[in-house]
Parts: structure tokens; C-alpha cells; sequence
């Protein structure tokens, strides 16, 4: 099993300073290295909209990997942040929402 990890990807912020669109990078190291796992810890971006959007976005652009997701502080900015963790458990991969089962891991049929 090939497992890959990365944390604080900042989307949004990178691109300020950098003018890189990190997430077209990422999609295509992603489609490079066909890990079968991908871990991001924390901090996808500011915000818990846009860090779900995203999330989906990446796991609909990448079926084949099962992305796993531990939300970090930038992702729950957000006048109330019980909001914000609830909206983000809305992510099948996150796991504010407990462990990880072993079908979690099956092909999709």
C-alpha cells in the first residue's frame, strides 16, 4: 500500500505569495504517483467551506485514492467553530468522525 501525507497545503495563501495554483499541482503529483492513501493534516485553506469544497473536489478529481483528513486550526476560522468542525465531518474521509474502518478501504463497486 502506498501512502502518502502532507499538511499544511494553505491553498489560497500559497497562491498570494507564490501565484502557484497548488491544488492543479497537487492533482497531478496525485495523478503521477497513484498513492493508495493520501493524509492531509491540517490546514487545507481558511475556513471550513472552502476546506470542504476542496476536499471533494480532490477526492471527485482522484477516486482511486482514499483521502483521509485531520482538520487543523485555519480550517475551523469561522465566527463558531462548532459550526465549522461539523461542517467539515461532512468530509466521509475526516477523522473527527472516528476511526477509519477496514470498508473504507474496499474498490468502490
Amino acid at each position: 500500500m502506498k501512502i502518502a501525507i502532507l499538511s499544511d497545503i494553505h491553498e489560497g495563501l500559497n497562491r498570494k505569495k507564490t501565484r502557484i495554483d497548488i491544488m492543479t499541482l497537487l492533482n497531478n503529483w496525485l495523478d503521477a504517483n497513484q498513492p493508495d492513501v493520501f493524509i492531509i493534516s491540517g490546514d487545507m485553506t481558511a475556513g471550513p467551506e472552502k476546506s470542504l469544497n476542496l476536499l471533494n473536489q480532490l477526492q471527485n478529481s482522484n477516486p482511486q485514492i482514499k483521502i483521509i483528513f485531520v482538520h487543523g486550526n485555519h480550517d475551523v476560522y469561522y465566527g463558531d467553530s462548532t459550526q465549522a468542525y461539523e461542517i467539515l465531518l461532512k468530509f466521509p474521509g475526516n477523522l473527527g468522525n472516528g476511526p477509519i474502518k477496514s470498508s473504507f478501504f474496499l474498490p468502490k463497486n
